[in-house]
């Protein structure tokens, strides 16, 4: 995957209303294992088979396909 910077220019305005310079505390290079990635991708695609079957059923139950 592509990484996305956007340079953004400082000007002294910016800097004056920023006022304290604290650092959060966000990890900008986190590094995910092999296994955590396939975890991951494992979890969204599921969550995404599920997602549809929860959809057609809906909509199938929209259009009275259940009703006898």
């Amino acid at each position: 995957m592509a990484d996305i910077t956007f340079a953004m220019e400082c000007d002294s305005r910016h800097e004056a209303v920023s006022g304290n310079k604290e650092k959060l505390d966000v990890q900008s290079n986190v590094k995910y294992t092999n296994r955590n990635q396939l975890a991951i991708a494992a979890v969204l695609f599921l969550g995404g088979i599920a997602g549809v079957i929860a959809l057609v059923l809906y909509l199938m139950v929209q259009e009275g396909v259940f009703l006898y």
